[in-house]
Parts: structure tokens; sequence; C-alpha cells
């Protein structure tokens, strides 16, 4: 006889019958379907059970459990192919904390907890510092219906403070930050800048020593 396989069905053609087994997702075979060959193709028009009908029907058992194997195993290596690309982790050179607010003294209280629990995780606090406050102010009239002459100010201002980070990787990072989010004040604006260190691409490479002779003798002449 001849036998296809097709991704888990195996299909094999017998003095013009073919029979095509049916395979559940287990991998366990139900059954058997008979189909007809024509001009235009393969034709299923029944379902019979044929478990008791010769050895085809263990071979084709065979061959769609392990066409079923074959399958599972090539998920797996695909995973295990992904899992070991997600595991290189990345490397941030600084990691910038910018909280900004209306209240000064909630600020500092912050920028107390976020560098001890810095502390408390090995982060290296490199440097901490206020950025001057900036100020907005609206001048408007002192009520809808009154004068040019009756007008107050109104003053907004926003104070800033700024802890720098250095030295931490992507999963480092990702914690200390949700964690330090997560206990964020009411009130304050969190903004976070990371500089990240990347390999150089394939298509830029040092140059050779011959290369670097030629142009200190160039630059000599």
């Amino acid at each position: 006889g001849f036998l296809e396989s097709f991704s888990g069905i195996a299909v094999t053609i017998l003095d013009n019958d073919v029979f095509e087994s049916i395979v559940d997702s287990q991998g366990h075979q139900r059954g058997l379907r008979q189909v007809s060959r024509d001009t235009t193709g393969l034709n299923a028009f029944t379902n019979q059970h044929l478990w008791n009908r010769g050895p085809y029907a263990l071979q084709l058992r065979a061959c769609s459990q392990s066409l079923v194997k074959q399958d599972a195993a090539q998920v797996k290596t695909g995973q295990t192919i992904q899992e070991e690309e997600e595991e290189l982790d990345k490397l941030y050179k600084y990691v910038e904390v910018e909280v900004r607010g209306h209240d000064p003294a909630v600020l500092r209280s912050y920028k107390w907890y976020a560098t001890e629990a810095a502390k408390m995780l090995n982060i290296t606090v490199s440097n901490t510092w206020e950025p001057k406050k900036v100020h907005h102010r609206l001048t408007l009239l002192k009520a809808p219906f009154g004068k040019k002459k009756h007008m107050v100010q109104y003053e907004a201002r926003t104070y800033f403070q700024v802890i720098q980070l250095k030295h931490l990787t992507g999963s480092t990072a990702d914690t200390y930050l949700e964690y330090v989010q997560r206990n964020l004040p009411e009130g304050v604006a969190m903004k976070v800048t990371k500089t990240s260190l990347e390999r150089l691409p394939d298509y830029i490479k040092p140059p050779t020593q011959a290369e670097s002779s030629e142009r200190t003798s160039t630059e000599a002449s």
C-alpha cells in the first residue's frame, strides 16, 4: 500500500480504497474514516470503526502515535530554545527615578523610603539631588461678574526629587521599581529614565593592528 502522513493524521491507500485514522488530543486512535479516491482528490463520506481488519489498522495506529510524539517533541524543543533566549538579562548603567509633587515634605519622605529600599536590595545609589522648583501662575478675575480691577493670582508650585541608581540588571530594576511604585503617595508622579548597555552589532568591528599602524603612519607623514 501507499502511506502518507499529515500532522497527526495517517492516510493509507489500499486497492484504490483510502482510510484515514482519527486521533484525539491525547494521541489515542478512535477509529478509521473511509474516504474515496476520484479525479478531484480525496472526499470523506463515511466514518467506520475498523479496528479488527488486519494489520493495517495496527500500522496506522503506530504511525499516528509516532506523529503525535514527534509534534510534542518539536514543541518542547521550541519552548526550551525560547526559554534560553529569555534568560538573557538586560544591563543598565544608570536608572534615574524622578518624583514630582506639590508637597516638598512628602517628596523628601518618599526619597528616604526609596533610598532605604535600594540599600536593602544591595542597589548602589550613586547620587540624589533636588532640582529647582517650577512656579505656574495664573492671574484671573476675582469673580466672573466683577471688574478688571478686582483680580486674584493663583500659583501652583511643583517640587522635584531625583534618585540615580547605577549598575543594575533588568530583573533587579523591575523588582525595585514595582516595589516603590506600589507605595507611591497620592498626588505624586514618577518618571523613570533607563540607560542600558548594548552589545556592538556584528558589522562594527575594532580596527586591526595593520589598519591602526597605517593610520598612524599617514598622520605622521
